[in-house]
């Protein structure tokens, strides 16, 4: 699996392809956390290219939203899609975290949150 990674000021975007296993979420976790020791406060997780995701994976998703509450930071979650967003779905997690159609739509909402003074 490969992770590519942006920033755009406060908003850091990983784009992660193929399958998010235990030894790829440790690697995604390492990406998000430094990304926030950096100074990010807003993550968009870009699932287009995931196609599936383990326990671990989430349990990385939950950790980062964990470390990022106190901050009123974000992660938000974008072009989910087939059986990720059936089990994210199924586990409650688009239930509590946004979701965009695209990654665009996410770096404006998060770019949007910073501006109105949440999570700067």
């Amino acid at each position: 699996m490969t992770i590519a990674l942006e920033n755009h000021g406060t908003v850091t975007v990983l784009r992660p392809h193929g399958n998010i296993d235990k030894t790829q979420a440790a690697e995604l976790v390492e990406l998000m956390e430094s990304a926030v020791d950096d100074g990010a406060r807003h993550l968009v997780l870009d699932l287009s290219e995931v196609t599936q995701i383990g326990s671990d994976g989430l349990k990385a998703i939950v950790g980062v939203v964990r470390r990022l509450q106190p901050r009123s930071g974000t992660v938000m979650l974008a072009a989910v899609r087939g059986g990720v967003r059936s089990l994210l779905s199924a586990g409650g997690f688009l239930l509590l975290l946004r979701e965009f159609d695209d990654s665009d739509m996410a770096i404006q909402a998060a770019a949007a949150l910073t501006r109105a003074g949440q999570g700067d």
